[in-house]
C-alpha cells in the first residue's frame, strides 16, 4: 500500500471530509515526530504515557519511550506507519520535519498541530501548545514555571560572572566532525551559548548549520571549541592538535543540550558547567 492509497483509507475509516479539524479534548493515540516532543508529551502524560503510539527515531528519553513504535527518522518519517497508528494527535515541529509531508497528515485531515522549536525562545511557547494540546491545561503553569525559573537562574549566574570577566568568552558550537559543520545564530544552540554568557563566533551564519573550513574557524579566532557529542581519546588527541593549544576543546554530551525540550535545562547546566569550569594546572 503506498502512502496516497493508506491516507484515502484513513480518511474512509475516520469519515474526516470536513475541512475543519477539532482537536479532542483529551486525545488518546498520539504520535509525536521529534524525540523532543515526545519528551515534553512524557512530561505531561506522567503515567499516562500508553496514550503516546508513535515517535521519530532516536527517542530514548524517558526510557520508556524506546519501546514506542517508531515511524523513522524525523526528517523523513514514514506517513504510511503514521497512518496505520490511527492518531488523533500529531505533534510536528517546523524545525525538522518535512513540510511536505506535514502538509500531507494535514491534507488528510488528521490532527495536527505545529510548533516552533528553533530559538530558545520558541520552547517556551512550545510547552503551552503542547500542553493545551492533549487537553492539560491545568499542567501548563506548572511546566513553564520551572522553565522560566531555570533561565532566570542561568540569567543571574551569566550577569554575576560578567561583573567579575566584562569579556565573554568566544566559543565555537562544532555539530559535526567530518566535514566539519557548526551551529549559527539563528538556533536555540548558540541561543543557550549567550544565555550563560559566552558569544557564538559563527553566530552571524546565514544557514542555521553550516560547513565551515579550518580557515575559517582560525580566522574567527574562537576561546573554545564546544563538540557536542562524542570523542574517542584518539579523537580527542587528534581534536587538540587540530586547533593547537590556544584553544581549549570542550566535548559536551549532546543528550539532553540537542533536545528542545524541558530537558534543555539539564543541558544548559552541563554546557554552563563544561565551560566555565577552572582549567586543571
Amino acid at each position: 500500500m503506498n502512502w496516497k492509497h493508506a491516507l484515502i483509507v484513513a480518511i474512509a475509516i475516520f469519515g474526516l471530509l470536513e475541512t475543519k479539524v477539532c482537536l479532542a479534548s483529551s486525545p488518546q493515540r498520539i504520535v509525536c515526530l521529534t524525540p523532543a516532543l515526545a519528551e515534553i508529551v512524557a512530561d505531561y502524560l506522567g503515567q499516562e504515557t500508553s496514550r503516546l503510539v508513535g515517535v521519530s527515531d532516536q527517542t530514548d528519553y524517558p526510557e520508556i519511550l524506546k519501546t514506542v513504535t517508531s515511524v523513522g527518522p524525523y526528517h523523513k518519517f514514514q506517513l504510511e506507519r503514521v497512518v496505520a497508528l490511527t492518531p488523533d494527535l500529531i505533534l510536528a515541529s517546523k524545525d525538522g520535519n518535512s513540510p511536505l509531508q506535514v502538509r500531507r497528515l494535514q491534507d488528510a485531515k488528521f490532527n495536527v498541530v505545529i510548533v516552533d522549536t528553533a530559538r530558545l525562545s520558541d520552547i517556551r511557547a512550545t510547552l503551552q501548545t503542547v500542553g493545551e494540546a492533549l487537553g492539560k491545561n491545568q499542567d501548563v503553569s506548572k511546566w513553564i514555571s520551572i522553565w522560566d525559573q531555570g533561565i532566570e537562574q542561568f540569567k543571574k549566574r551569566a550577569q554575576e560572572r560578567t561583573k567579575k570577566t566584562p569579556q565573554p568568552l568566544r566559543v565555537m558550537l562544532q555539530v559535526g566532525q567530518e566535514p566539519l559543520f557548526v551551529a549559527s545564530g539563528n538556533t536555540f544552540l548558540s541561543d543557550a551559548v549567550e544565555l550563560i554568557g559566552a558569544v557564538n563566533v559563527f553566530g552571524n551564519l546565514e544557514r542555521r548549520y553550516m560547513q565551515i573550513s579550518k580557515e575559517e574557524v582560525v580566522r574567527r579566532n574562537p576561546d573554545e571549541i564546544l563538540v557536542l557529542g562524542s570523542l574517542s581519546a584518539s579523537e580527542m588527541n587528534a581534536a587538540n592538535k587540530r586547533w593547537g593549544n590556544r584553544r581549549r576543546v570542550i566535548v559536551v554530551p549532546a543528550d539532553s543540550l540537542v533536545r528542545p525540550s524541558l530537558r534543555l535545562l539539564e543541558g544548559l547546566a552541563l554546557l554552563e558547567k563544561k565551560l566555565y569550569a577552572p582549567t586543571k594546572k
